[in-house]
């Protein structure tokens, strides 16, 4: 009997201690979703599915111009090909910085790097800004994130507003998995996914289809390498010149990485199919950022890899739309941003406006093609370099003073710095990026603390050193 009295004591105290928890949870998450609520401007287009779900698909590192629907001369993206041909492909979209923590952090801000002041992974996302998963939440969809942890771990605040914020995996070939096992077990729920993984990100060559693309007659300097790492690259580049063949081996090998992805992308539209979600569910599929793949600027002689700078080989992303209410197979040519997704992700949801947000819906690019611009921020190179881009100009403005223009309808390769014979171009642009950045972040940046095993992640992809 006594027994019997000390578990119902037990069990009461549990379920006590549960009903505290419960209310100050709701108690400390009130304010932050009335002050939600007070800066959205509710309403709805003929384009909204308010009961779709929504799969938000980040391909870290993956450059447009290595896919097959962006022309690519290799077979790295048949699932996404496929997709492509049902759904809205913006040719023209850029990135606000060039790596993943600053770019991911524009994208769930809808923020510039100056606004929101994570321009590194020594920085988070600051708490006073809210995110795209947590207006999802506030509107009642099950919001759930698998993705490769290091530099969009939850250290960053890429974790707020999400109820499952899964990052022990690297990989597609890991978080994709996860993320059907939820879907199978969740079907029923209106849910917001996040995906992410760092194929093709570095280590290049990290993955089944790694020797797809290789020629069999290859014998330069890369040949006993599983993967390759930059610094590895960097190093024997320094002892002697990579021939033409070393270069299109390591493109090879980033190219058999993308094909990973693909593979992943479409098990799980294949899923969805089969559990008859697919046309209930909105797609927005992006990268983060490009990648430098042996070019050579004037400035060096040596080919360059990895990303970090302001070049178009770096900014220009992969984004498809594809949502049940937007049946149209489009190519759209306007330049747009990445701080315009999770502006387009509220109008497609049927939630609306936040005030917040400096994007701007791409239904309006969609339907009302016009010149536009984008601008992109780095904190990594020596000095603060920002830039901005039109359909037929790039102005580069450098911490260090020097001052670049390119021409892109007649050097789209930006070799050739235009800048003393168009002084006058470069002026108008210069008052782009004053006019737009005005409002950047006065307060100081929020730390961010990074540890264990997202510390050795962060180092493996080469952020750190």
């Amino acid at each position: 009997m006594k027994k019997d009295i000390k578990d119902i004591i037990l069990v009461a105290a549990v379920v006590i201690l549960w009903l505290i928890a419960v209310f100050w949870g709701v108690y400390f998450s009130y304010p932050r979703n009335e002050f939600i609520n007070q800066n959205l401007e509710h309403y709805e287009t003929p384009y909204s599915c308010k009961d779709c779900n929504v799969v938000m698909i980040s391909i870290d590192t993956l450059r447009a111009d290595h896919t097959g629907f962006m022309r690519y001369f290799r077979n790295t993206t048949p699932n996404l090909d496929k997709l492509a041909k049902e759904s809205v492909v913006f040719e023209n979209a850029f990135s606000q910085a060039p790596s993943t923590t600053p770019s991911h952090a524009s994208i769930f801000t809808s923020l510039y790097p100056s606004q929101h002041g994570t321009f590194n992974n020594n920085y988070q996302v600051p708490s006073k800004f809210v995110t795209l998963a947590e207006i999802m939440k506030s509107n009642g969809y099950n919001t759930v994130a698998f993705v490769g942890d290091a530099a969009v771990s939850a250290s960053f605040g890429f974790h707020r507003g999400f109820e499952i914020y899964n990052e022990h995996s690297l990989l597609f070939s890991e978080t994709v998995p996860k993320a059907i096992k939820w879907i199978e077990s969740n079907k029923k729920k209106r849910f917001f996914l996040f995906l992410h993984g760092y194929e093709p990100h570095e280590p290049y060559g990290n993955s089944e289809f790694s020797d797809l693309f290789t020629e069999t007659i290859y014998s330069g300097q890369f040949t006993s390498d599983k993967e390759i790492f930059i610094n590895e690259i960097e190093s024997v580049s320094k002892n002697t010149d990579l021939s033409e063949d070393d270069i299109n081996y390591i493109k090879a090998k980033y190219d058999g990485d993308i094909r990973q992805v693909d593979k992943f992308i479409g098990l799980l539209i294949n899923k969805l199919k089969t559990l008859g979600l697919y046309d209930k569910t909105t797609f927005i599929i992006f990268s983060d950022h490009g990648e430098r793949l042996g070019e050579i600027r004037p400035n060096s002689q040596k080919p360059i890899f990895g990303h970090y700078d302001l070049y178009d080989v770096v900014l220009h992303t992969v984004l498809i739309i594809r949502s049940p209410n937007l049946e149209l197979s489009k190519r759209v040519q306007q330049v747009v941003s990445s701080i315009d997704i999770s502006p387009t992700v509220l109008e497609l949801a049927g939630i609306g406006k936040f005030k917040q947000f400096k994007g701007k819906s791409l239904l309006d690019a969609i339907f009302n093609e016009t010149e536009s611009f984008s601008i992109s921020e780095t904190l990594w190179l020596p000095g603060f370099d920002a830039s901005v881009r039109t359909s037929g100009w790039k102005f580069i403005v450098r911490g260090n003073g020097i001052l670049e223009l390119y021409d892109l309808k007649n050097d789209n390769k930006e070799l050739n710095n235009v800048i003393e014979k168009n002084p006058e171009v470069a002026d108008g642009l210069f008052k782009i990026l004053e006019n737009t950045l005005i409002d950047t972040n006065k307060e100081p940046p929020e730390k961010a603390i990074v540890e264990g095993r997202i510390l050795e992640n962060l180092k493996r992809l080469g952020y750190i050193t």
